[in-house]
């Protein structure tokens, strides 16, 4: 029942299924993270020391799609402090050379390509510097420059409460069991079953850092607060959640059914969420399009509106040859052959002209 819990918590949250159409690797990160648990368990129950070579190889391999993935690292390392102080040193060199050997094909590109190692981070690169990394990183507007530097304490409630897809701050809507149930594991301690106490353990211990890592980067910067690039914890939070519901439904009956009130909140959310997404796909005509009841012409009009007659515009009004910069507008496709367009991806060539005119 846990399993199946799990499940039903990670796809009833809208913006996972979202991901699914988007082009991101945010997904590919909570699948090593729930892989990375599932491996320490392994390790932690018969201390086979490929477990470990397995749980570094992934920690490297989701850095290198996403830097905040490093945090992975974070919690497995104390996962391996707790099971086994006495040979920290001689597992986290184990966990740390997989780590770096998976990791390092995008150091050597990254040093090819943009003279950095870690691009676009720390030592700059091509096209990139300090004012480039403060403006992606909206750094110095982050929970504590808000005010809300108290939402760090109780970020599973907050960002499961305030957060909302294309809103401010987490810009991520989640199912309301979905980070939020891991606090009713103390709750129901009692009615855990030994397994699923261990595993308890294990997951919760994983995931602080991760909450700690979180906690810094929203307090400190815009994108930090962003769920989606902390999306590791949703898989992990999953598992722990279901696993709370699960002691939950193994309460007595009377006086009340706590089990079915929650059952019926968890049926109720799903059935949201299920709403939630046909109403993004038919906002978004996709029906009509697969259907053939509308060209790709219409499509694209609905999705992108004028923008494919304004770039067929520039190729008419526009010298050959020419570079276009532009203002404001962070998609460079669909370029009229012989011409070159800037595009503006981090809305900052107004205010990077500017500040370097100055």
């Amino acid at each position: 029942s846990a399993a199946w819990l799990s499940v039903t918590l990670l796809l009833t949250g809208f913006n996972v299924w979202q991901l699914l159409g988007w082009a991101y690797v945010d997904l590919a990160i909570a699948a090593y993270a729930l892989l990375i648990v599932v491996s320490l368990h392994h390790w932690v129950e018969n201390r086979d020391r490929r477990w470990l070579i397995a749980i570094g190889l992934m920690v490297g391999f989701a850095t290198s799609m996403k830097y905040p993935a490093a945090a992975l690292g974070l919690g497995a390392a104390l996962c391996v402090l707790a099971a086994a102080p006495r040979q920290v040193i001689r597992h986290g060199l184990i966990c740390a050379a997989a780590a770096l050997i998976a990791f390092s094909p995008w150091m050597v590109r990254g040093a090819l390509h943009w003279q950095n190692p870690i691009f676009p981070y720390v030592f700059d690169g091509l096209n990139w510097d300090h004012d480039r990394a403060r403006t992606f990183n909206q750094s110095g507007r982050g929970l504590a420059a808000r005010g809300e530097a108290w939402q760090v304490f109780l970020l599973p409630v907050t960002a499961t409460v305030f957060g909302q897809d294309y809103g401010d701050s987490f810009s991520f809507t989640v199912n309301p069991f979905l980070l939020t149930g891991v606090c009713l594991i103390p709750l129901v301690w009692v009615m855990l079953r030994r397994r699923e106490k261990r595993f308890a353990l294990l997951g919760v211990t994983f995931l602080l850092p991760l909450y700690v890592f979180w906690a810094a980067t929203a307090l400190t910067t815009g994108i930090g607060m962003q769920t989606r690039l902390n999306i590791g914890i949703l898989p992990v939070s999953a598992v722990l959640s279901a696993i709370a519901l699960t002691g939950i439904f193994r309460m007595p009956v009377k006086p009340l059914n706590v089990g079915f009130v929650v059952r019926v909140l968890i049926v109720i959310s799903a059935l949201m969420a299920t709403l939630d997404v046909l109403v993004r796909v038919n906002d978004y005509r996709l029906l009509p399009y697969f259907t053939g009841q509308s060209d790709e012409a219409d499509y694209r009009f609905w999705r992108i509106v004028t923008y494919p007659q304004v770039m067929a515009q520039l190729g008419q009004q526009v010298p050959a040859g020419s570079t276009v910069r532009f203002l404001y507008e962070p998609r460079g496709y669909d370029c009229p052959p012989g011409l070159t367009c800037r595009a503006d991806v981090l809305f900052d060539h107004w205010g990077r002209g500017l500040l370097h005119l100055q």
